[in-house]
C-alpha cells in the first residue's frame, strides 16, 4: 500500500467510514490515478478539473437517464441542475441535506453517519488550489486552514 493511499485509508478509518465506502472511494481514487497516469499527489486542479470531464463522457444508465430527462422536463433549470426554487441560485448546503435525510429516510435506509464538525469535515487534499479567482477574507482563510504546507 502506498503511503498516500494509507494515510487515505486511515483518516477514513478516524472518521468511521464503513468498509464499503473506504473501499469505493480507494477505487475511485486509484481510477484517477490511472486516468491521469500518476500519483494523486503529484496531481493539480487541472487535472481533477480534466478527469471530471472525462467522467460526464461516461453513459449513465437508462434508468437514471430517464429519470433525469423526467426531472429536466418538469423543472426546465436556468443555470444550475439542481437550483432554488425562488431565487434561481444553487441549492444551501443545508438543502441538499435535507433532501439527502428525505431520499434515505424513503429507501429504508437506517445507518446513522458520524457526526463530524463542520470545521473538520474536509479532508486533506494532496494539491494545493490554484485560484483563478478573487477570493474574499474567508475563502483565503478557508485556503490557509485546509491546505497547509
Amino acid at each position: 500500500m502506498t503511503p498516500l493511499r494509507k494515510r487515505m485509508f486511515e483518516y477514513m478509518q478516524l472518521r468511521n467510514y464503513s468498509r464499503a465506502t473506504i473501499k469505493s472511494y480507494i477505487n475511485m481514487v486509484g481510477a484517477f490515478a490511472r486516468h491521469i497516469g500518476k500519483s494523486p499527489d503529484l496531481s493539480d486542479w487541472e487535472a481533477v478539473r480534466g478527469y471530471m470531464l472525462h467522467l460526464l463522457k461516461v453513459p449513465l444508465s437508462a434508468t437514471l437517464l430517464a429519470q433525469m430527462r423526467e426531472y429536466w422536463r418538469i423543472y426546465r433549470p436556468a443555470v444550475f441542475l439542481f437550483e432554488r426554487s425562488v431565487s434561481g441560485g444553487p441549492l444551501s448546503v443545508r438543502t441538499a441535506q435535507a433532501i439527502f435525510q428525505h431520499a434515505k429516510a424513503a429507501s429504508g435506509i437506517q445507518k446513522k453517519s458520524p457526526h463530524i464538525p463542520s470545521d473538520t469535515a474536509l479532508p486533506p487534499t494532496c494539491w494545493k488550489p490554484e485560484p483563478t479567482y478573487e477570493t474574499t477574507d474567508r475563502t483565503a482563510a478557508n485556503n490557509r486552514r485546509y491546505h497547509k504546507e
